[in-house]
């Protein structure tokens, strides 16, 4: 059963729609129906995004604590030593220093 086949009781509702004739019944029926589909989403979005979320974790997890720490700990040293490689012509001791920060554990 679609949403769709609840319009169908429209036309009971409003008699005036037998008169007019089915063009105007040809453009309620859509929009009742798209408004209906909204207020359910509306109302489940929350149910609908932790099933978003919960299919993106089933996709690509997240990586351990560990594994985090890590890359930013990699991250750091690449970038502490890409500065000294910017400074080492202009400043030699500032880029020493760095270097030396970046091998520290």
């Amino acid at each position: 059963m679609s949403i769709f086949a609840l319009v169908g009781p429209a036309q009971a509702a409003f008699p005036i729609l037998r008169n007019v004739g089915m063009t105007a019944l040809g453009v309620i029926r859509p929009l009742f129906s798209l408004s209906l589909l909204v207020a359910i989403t509306m109302f489940f979005k929350p149910l609908i995004g932790g099933v978003f979320r919960a299919a993106v974790v089933a996709v690509k997890p997240h990586e351990a604590f560990a594994v985090r720490r890590l890359n930013s700990h990699l991250r750091s040293v690449r970038l502490l030593n890409r500065m000294a490689r910017e400074m080492d012509a202009s400043q030699p001791n500032v880029a020493a220093e760095l270097r030396s920060f970046a091998a520290r554990d």
